[in-house]
């Protein structure tokens, strides 16, 4: 079986692409944060038989390193490059505006499989869906299944390991997980009534009130990421609903139990919550704050932020995408046009798609679409219109206090000072109205 390298920071991103690639091209994959890792595999495993890799990943530049290293090293190995780039390497095809099914094709091409060859590898029975949301519940209504890969990987084998109706505990997934089975599998069929069983169960779940910290962080992320991709997938479906509903109320619960905010951070850090998850769940705890400190605060605004919160980047499946912060940010990282117009247009979309959520909080839809500052939902937060209300200021500073905590951890492995915040705060939004509003995070509890 070929092996393929895939150059991707988002874990999400990469895994789906392997699986992609793994199912319909029939290569093994192998995964690296970075084209710095990539090189030093590279350096000692001499069978590497195509690198994908994004043309860029943060301040790297990742596909200008492997072509320098490939060309260094008169190695002969295709590159496909995701994002706008100039390439001086034979070898190299770069995908601008691509979606997944144009690189499955290409890195087919590459490999040297025909469009023949995948469409008898395609139509595929099974489903996969992350091993961790199993954590949450202890039942399913499909049956359950294993990938395994035979004959030195050339064949796929599915083995049922969970009946349909069967019980089993948080223990039993973890040893799964633990031995590197991110995805477990369901019928392709089953897809539909799996995702609306599974938001029942979980709505359960998030109700009960003897749950640990751990068990609703790990509850709440779960719900957060089922919800969102289910609204995307199957629209608003009455299971969705008040499973989106139940989450809120427990990110909600959770912003309560854990008033200290690096407490909170180190439960979201040590249960390995992902990027998208942490992002809502210190939203609100900022937002949270400030409404608990300022004159016209009220539980009211604080649904209403609690909802926008949860959905405000519903549209940005990629957490790439949802870390750009600014134009220049956005400029920096050579995407596709078309995920640079997803950027852009995020807010407005969102705004649109959410307008139809029954009952949802007059003024979220608002609130979504000016959550860069902008009264239109066009751009990123470059510069704050003086149009914005105060309540959709409110939103912004959390949201700005959030991408400084997350940032700062990244560079340190700490938690930010909390001078070191305001200070932040007060350099990106200086007039006395939005000084008004940072005013409540000096008695935060860090």
């Amino acid at each position: 079986m070929s092996q393929t390298i895939i150059i991707e920071s988002s874990e999400e991103a990469s895994n789906l692409m392997g699986l992609n690639l793994n199912m319909y091209v029939g290569t093994d994959v192998i995964h690296k944060k970075t084209a710095k890792e990539a090189i030093e595999l590279l350096t000692v495993h001499p069978a590497i038989d195509l690198i994908i890799t994004r043309s860029s990943i943060g301040e790297e530049k990742s596909s200008n390193l492997i072509e320098s290293f490939l060309m260094e090293k008169e190695r002969s190995i295709p590159l496909l490059i995701l994002g706008e780039a100039k390439s001086d390497y034979e070898l190299a095809e770069i995908l601008n505006d691509s979606e997944l099914k144009d690189v499955v094709k290409a890195a087919g091409k590459a490999l040297g499989v025909t469009a023949k060859m995948m469409v008898e590898k395609i139509v595929p029975e099974y489903y996969p869906v992350s091993s961790s949301l199993f954590l949450s519940i202890d039942e399913v209504n499909c049956d359950i299944y294993l990938r395994l890969k035979k004959n030195a990987g050339k064949d796929l084998q599915y083995l049922k390991r969970i009946h349909k109706g069967d019980q089993f505990t948080k223990e039993e997934i973890q040893r799964y997980i633990s031995h590197g089975e991110k995805f477990f599998f369901i019928p392709a069929d089953h897809r539909l009534s799996f995702a609306n069983d599974y938001s029942k169960k979980m709505v359960a779940v998030l109700g009960r009130d003897d749950l640990s910290n751990d068990e609703r962080i790990k509850a709440n992320e779960n719900a957060f990421n089922t919800a969102n991709e289910n609204i995307l997938n199957f629209g608003l479906s009455e299971e969705t609903v008040e499973l989106s509903n139940a989450s809120i109320s427990s990110i909600s619960q959770t912003v309560k139990d854990n008033p200290s905010l690096s407490k909170m951070f180190d439960n979201l850090l040590n249960n390995k919550a992902g990027y998208m998850y942490q992002h809502c769940q210190l939203i609100t705890h900022f937002a949270y704050n400030i409404l608990s400190s300022i004159d016209w605060g009220s539980n009211e605004q604080k649904d209403k932020l609690g909802f926008v919160a949860f959905f405000h980047d519903i549209i940005l499946t990629d957490e790439n995408l949802a870390r750009i912060r600014n134009t220049k940010d956005l400029n920096t990282r050579n995407l596709p046009q078309e995920q640079k117009q997803t950027v852009l247009k995020h807010a407005q979309m969102a705004s649109e798609l959410l307008r139809k959520f029954p009952s949802a909080p007059i003024g979220t839809d608002v609130i979504i679409k000016q959550h860069h500052g902008h009264p239109t939902g066009m751009g990123l937060p470059d510069f704050v219109s003086n149009q914005i209300a105060p309540l959709t200021m409110v939103f912004i500073v959390a949201e700005e206090a959030t991408d400084e905590v997350i940032t700062y951890y990244e560079k340190t492995e700490k938690t930010i000072e909390k001078d070191l915040l305001i200070a932040a705060l007060k350099k990106k939004f200086t007039t006395a109205k939005w000084q008004k509003i940072i005013t409540p995070l000096e008695s935060i509890q860090l």
